[in-house]
Parts: C-alpha cells; sequence; structure tokens
C-alpha cells in the first residue's frame, strides 16, 4: 500500500509494542509486553534487529512452554507523542 511504501523509504520517530499471549501451567491467561520508541528518525527497515531483540528478551522472560501468540504493532508517531506523559 502507499502508507507502506511511504514508511519504508523515508525515516520517523516510531512507537513499536510488541505483545506475547501466554497460558500459564494453571490455565490461566496472561499477557506479556514491551514498547520501543526511537530517539531518532529510523527508516522501517532499520527496525529489525532492534525489534528481534527486544523480541528476544521478552521471550526470554516467560515460559516458553507458556507462549500462545506473537503480535506487535508498528506506529509512526510525531513529536508531541514521543514526550513523556508524567
Amino acid at each position: 500500500t502507499i502508507a507502506v511504501e511511504y514508511a519504508k523509504y523515508r525515516a520517523h520517530y516510531w512507537r513499536v509494542e510488541l505483545f506475547l499471549d501466554c497460558v500459564a501451567d494453571d490455565g490461566s491467561k496472561y499477557v506479556e509486553q514491551s514498547e520501543i520508541v526511537t530517539q531518532e528518525p529510523a527508516k522501517l527497515d532499520d527496525l529489525n534487529d532492534l525489534v528481534r531483540a527486544t523480541w528476544d528478551e521478552l521471550t526470554a522472560s516467560v515460559n516458553p512452554k507458556h507462549i500462545r501468540g506473537r503480535r506487535w504493532v508498528a506506529k509512526i508517531v510525531k513529536g508531541h507523542e514521543r514526550r513523556s506523559k508524567a
């Protein structure tokens, strides 16, 4: 799509949210998540190593037998969205 082509070739600030959908041994469901917010503009292809390393850290934080699914959302963010909301 046009949006993907736009994101692919131009550098942007990004927010990437990663989620692991898990089920514990007792059947209870839980979600582990991590968020990446780039500090400098980056092209979509430049995020690969960062996302892969974050997936590895997130996966290592749970019992691998509990993982039932993985999801992620990548969003281009504007300057005001990067500011702390504290």
